[in-house]
């Protein structure tokens, strides 16, 4: 089994239920699914290239606000979950494909697994917020910036002044400091929303009492 019979195969078994029961769309082992509001879907079956025996189906998600123009199959994922055949994990659970026999009765499962909990998962997280609240903690700046195109931004403040903090200790190079000055400029919205509200509450407060 090698890439290219493997990647047939996945075309054959799984496009199906995926293309065109759930919309996604198939790019170099990645399915895609863009949803409104810049939250993508992505599914990717990777195949063990270098013992060419097993794969694994990752799922999690993405954002054109975080990954820019990037192809979907180079642009990575955040929230990852691992599909198993009974289960999403967070660990790694490998599917067996030695030969072609396997590698079709595990994209039989695996399509089956899908379809009972990987896809129900995922339309559970259809807005930005929702993916921010999966992404994980050492991505900080990931969840800052979802989070402050959600517009809570009470949380983003949270999560912005964590990567500030760390491009600070940095090395000064150009792209590190646009990096510092883009995400000031963020905070500096959350404090501007913060301080408005404090206002509106204020002038509410009072107006009360008169």
């Amino acid at each position: 089994m090698n890439l290219l019979e493997f990647d047939v195969l996945t075309r054959n078994i799984v496009s199906p239920l995926l293309e065109k029961e759930y919309g996604f769309v198939f790019a170099d082992g990645t399915f895609v699914r863009d949803l409104p509001g810049q939250v993508r879907h992505v599914v990717m079956f990777d195949f063990d290239v270098r013992k060419a025996k097993t794969f694994r189906v990752v799922m999690g998600f993405n954002s054109p606000l975080i990954c820019g123009d990037a192809p979907p199959n180079e642009a990575g994922v955040f929230g990852v979950r691992y599909l198993g055949e009974s289960n999403l994990s967070e660990m790694p659970s490998n599917f067996p494909c030695f030969n072609k026999e396997s590698a079709n009765k595990s994209l039989e499962r695996a399509k089956h697994c899908l379809h009972e909990k990987g896809i129900p998962w995922m339309d559970s997280l259809r807005s930005l917020k929702a993916i921010a609240q999966i992404a994980e903690e050492q991505y900080p700046f990931i969840k800052g910036k979802l989070y402050f195109s959600a517009g809570d931004f009470h949380k983003a403040k949270i999560y912005l002044l964590k990567h500030l903090s760390y491009l600070s200790a940095q090395p000064k190079t150009a792209e590190a400091v646009q990096g510092i000055e883009d995400t000031q400029e963020m905070l500096k919205h959350c404090a501007s929303v913060a301080s408005a509200g404090w206002v509106e509450r204020s002038e509410t407060h009072r107006h009360n009492f008169q």
